[in-house]
Formats: structure tokens, C-alpha cells, sequence
């Protein structure tokens, strides 16, 4: 369709209402005429997507009966082992390499959707149609996804887990290429009918960043008795210089190389202490079967005494951590803590007026000039402040 803008034909608006909304055009600058059939629309001054549009999408998906195909068993033995999240599990949660082994997957910002479709059709070919169900789902079912709806319908309920606006989220889900999230993975839950469960390690600050993203994703109308059909990992593109530096920004499938169920990897804080060194959280693996209506409250299940699985330890020694560490940038696991470390009460976290009252005490010689380094099991310091004064004058 070839549009012209309205100008000395405006007169016939009246007789030629939009050929979609039926309303007659009120200003010449809002319309225009298809050169071929002659019907009038209104030019939209912000694009969007019409729920119109998507049933008409939805019925084309039907009529010529495009679906996925039926879920295909996925082997490790066919397919290449991803060697950085290898690493990465090696560094941060090891004892999830006894029974598990990381699925490469491709790299281009489709991550999300390859994985998806690695982990459900055991190939990365259907990404661009779960991408399309996805986008599909998140217009139809906008309270579900869109948090400043005024209806909105949290099924996280987890205050650490941001999200970006929803048209936003709806442009990268409609641009190939382009990283998608939390949000598109609930999407995918629903568009699919599958719970997901989500993983990522533990690593530094693990209550703000990895806790949340353990978890399992049931998006709308998936069945809470119905169990995760794979793992999707959380991961990085890269092995991270630090300890402190891992920032997921990829995702792979998360493949269970024994002969026992998917397992559902949720973070268990002892005593509630949150802290932030990665050995202080636990995984508890609850034994969950594919696709079953088994329920929820599955047994819970000790993975260490496993058996390995088919992964090249050599091949991930390849990334040293002793080369990467060669400027000194990794903290020493070694328990050097200096001298002033106090035991905090219970294992927890000090109240806030608890930590008033030891800076209030303690006296210039019992602070220390920096964080102590090494491994720090349940205690404090008192650290002088003079540096960060120095830099706000």
C-alpha cells in the first residue's frame, strides 16, 4: 500500500471512515489514503502492537498449522560442552559438575531462546519461534508482564529482581539479536506451558544476584504441580577476572548427566545469613521428574556422593585461575583474617543499631586501614574511613 497524506480530498474523510477502527478522521495530519483500494487509515503517531494483530497472528499459526515439534530427549554425548561455564561452576558451585555438565550454546544475543529450544527439542533451530510466542503472549497478556500496569500481576514476588518497561521488553523480544531476561523467561513459561528452572551459581552477593534467579519459573497458567522440563543456567559469556566480577550475561542448558530426574537447584541461606561470600549458600536439589504431575514437594536429595559426569577438567584448566590472578586481583582463600575480627552473635547479620553502637566503642587502634583479606567465616571488622573522605573533598 502506497499512503498519501489527506490534504484537498479531506471532504471525503467523512464518507471514508478508517478502513480499521471505523472513526472518522478528525484532523487532515492524521490520515491518509491507500493509493490502491482508496480506503483512509489514521497514521499513528507512536507505533505499537494491536491485539488485533496478534489474534490474526495467532490464527495464521494455526491455519497452516505451525507448531513446535514434540519434545526430544537431550543427550550431553551430542552435543559440545561449555567450557567457560564449566569454569565457572568449577569456581563457584563445584559440586553441581558431579551431576551436571553445561550445554554450549550459540552466543548472538539469542541466547535465551537457543537455550529454550536446546533444552526442549534438543536444537537451537526453533529460537526464532519461540521468540514470536513469546512476543505474542507479553501483548495478549499485558498485566502479567507490564509492572506499572495498574492491574499488574507479580508471579515473582521478589522485590530484588528488577525489571525494564514493558515496551521496552516488548522491542528487545521483537528484535532478533537482542538479550532478553526474567520477563521473557515467564513468557516463555507461559507461551510454552512449561515451568523453567532457572539457575544461576552462587557467587558474591549471592542473596541479591543469584537467589533470585534460582528459582522456578512458572509463568501464567502453568500448572504449580507440573515440574521444570530443564534447567536454564544463568551465565557468562567470558570467565570473570574476580571473584566479585560475575555478571550474567548468557544462558545455557543446564543438563543432568545422570540417570536421575531434573533437579530443582533453589538457594537455601542457613540462619538467614546472607552474606555475601559464595560459600556461605547451599543448594538444596530437590528431585523433580520431566513432565509429570508429580507433586510439588519433592524429596530432597544429596547430589555429592553422585557420580561424575562426562566433563573435561583438563580442558577447563585451560582457563587458570592462577594466570587470571597474576595481579593480585582475586581475594586469597586462605584464612588470613587480621588481627580485631570480631565473631558476630548467632551467625547473622548486626542490627542497625548494634552497628552504631561498635562504631561508637571502638577505638582508632582496634580499625583496620582496609577489608581484611582472605576468608571471612561469620565475623566483622571496623574499617577506618579516611580514604573515602579524602575523595569526596
Amino acid at each position: 500500500m502506497r499512503p498519501k497524506r489527506a490534504t484537498q480530498m479531506k471532504k471525503n474523510v467523512g464518507l471514508c471512515p478508517c478502513i480499521f477502527c471505523r472513526e472518522i478522521c478528525s484532523e487532515e495530519s492524521s490520515s491518509a489514503e491507500c493509493s490502491s483500494c482508496k480506503g483512509w487509515i489514521h497514521l499513528l503517531k507512536k507505533a505499537s502492537f494491536s491485539p488485533n494483530q496478534v489474534r490474526a497472528e495467532q490464527l495464521m499459526l494455526k491455519t497452516y498449522n505451525i507448531d513446535l515439534p514434540k519434545s526430544v530427549p537431550m543427550s550431553s554425548s551430542a552435543s559440545r560442552v561449555d567450557d567457560i561455564s564449566g569454569s565457572i561452576l568449577k569456581r563457584y558451585h563445584p559440586v553441581i559438575l558431579e551431576s551436571h555438565v553445561p550445554i554450549e550454546v550459540c552466543c548472538d544475543g539469542n541466547c535465551l531462546f537457543r537455550a529454550v529450544s536446546k533444552g526442549l527439542r534438543n536444537t537451537e533451530e526453533h529460537y526464532m519461534q519461540i521468540r514470536l510466542l513469546t512476543l505474542l503472549e507479553l501483548i495478549l497478556n499485558r498485566i502479567h508482564y507490564d509492572y506499572e500496569h495498574e492491574a499488574f500481576v507479580d508471579h515473582f514476588n521478589d522485590d530484588r529482581l528488577l525489571f525494564d518497561r514493558f515496551d521496552t521488553v516488548l522491542k528487545d523480544i521483537a528484535t532478533e539479536f537482542s538479550y532478553c531476561g526474567m520477563v521473557a523467561l515467564s513468557g516463555i513459561s507461559a507461551a510454552l506451558s512449561v515451568p523453567i528452572q532457572s539457575y544461576c551459581p552462587p557467587t558474591q552477593g549471592a542473596y541479591f544476584l543469584s537467589e533470585p534467579l534460582a528459582r522456578v519459573v512458572r509463568g501464567r497458567g502453568v500448572s504449580q504441580r507440573k515440574n521444570p522440563a530443564f534447567i536454564l543456567m544463568w551465565t557468562c559469556s567470558f570467565i570473570p577476572l574476580t571473584t566479585n566480577a560475575f555478571t550474567p550475561n548468557h544462558f545455557v542448558v543446564l543438563h543432568n548427566n545422570l540417570k536421575s530426574p531434573v533437579v530443582d537447584l533453589t538457594f537455601v541461606f542457613a540462619d538467614d545469613n546472607h552474606d555475601d561470600d559464595s560459600a556461605s549458600a547451599t543448594a538444596a536439589v530437590a528431585c523433580v521428574g520431566n513432565d509429570d504431575e508429580d507433586d510439588d514437594t519433592a524429596a530432597v536429595a544429596d547430589i555429592s556422593d553422585n557420580g561424575t559426569v562426562d566433563y573435561d577438567e583438563d580442558e577447563a584448566d585451560d582457563y587458570d585461575d592462577d594466570a587470571i590472578d597474576k595481579d593480585g586481583h582475586f581475594v586469597s582463600t586462605e584464612p588470613d583474617i587480621l588481627p580485631g575480627g570480631k565473631s558476630l552473635p548467632l551467625g547473622r547479620f548486626l542490627e542497625t543499631e548494634k552497628v552504631i553502637e561498635i562504631l561508637q566503642r571502638t577505638s582508632v587502634n582496634d580499625t583496620h586501614s582496609e577489608v581484611p583479606r582472605g576468608k571471612k567465616d561469620d565475623v566483622y571488622s571496623v574499617v577506618q574511613n579516611e580514604n573515602n573522605k579524602d575523595r569526596r573533598t
